[in-house]
């Protein structure tokens, strides 16, 4: 019996503001999905905007707080820009990325976010997550 791999983030969030408020990766942002059973990298340089949430719902979920770690693998994904470990640069269907946003909150640091707003961040990308998805790369 072999044992189970838990989903974890495998580096630490550096990031540069931009002038508009995004973020610059200045180190790759790796994370082992369990879900997908391997090593997904946001490449240096990846630009992201955190959580998307619209200004009038900042003070129930600003864009940085400690969810910004699975909202950048979600917006990476959601781009393909993820790079698996063999290199491969990857787009992942929107249920697939949604998914895989989920898994990532469920660990550190995403996890000391409460149970009840995880679930309702994960709605929120489910139902109104379709403005920010597309990018190049391999479906899968």
């Amino acid at each position: 019996m072999s044992a189970r791999v838990e989903a974890a983030f495998l580096s630490d969030l550096h990031v540069a503001e931009l002038w508009s408020g995004l973020h610059r990766l200045l180190d790759p942002l790796i994370f082992y999905s369990a879900i997908l059973r391997g090593i997904l990298t946001a490449p240096t340089g990846f630009v992201t905007d955190y959580a998307s949430s619209p200004r009038p719902f900042w003070s129930l979920v600003p864009p940085d707080g400690p969810w910004k770690w699975a909202a950048v693998v979600h917006d990476a994904a959601s781009q393909g820009a993820l790079v698996t470990e063999n290199g491969v640069r990857i787009h992942l269907v929107k249920n697939v990325t949604d998914e895989l946003f989920r898994e990532a909150m469920s660990v550190p640091p995403c996890n000391t976010v409460s149970p009840v707003k995880r679930w309702v961040m994960y709605r929120m990308v489910r139902r109104f997550g379709h403005g920010a998805y597309g990018g190049p790369g391999t479906t899968v």
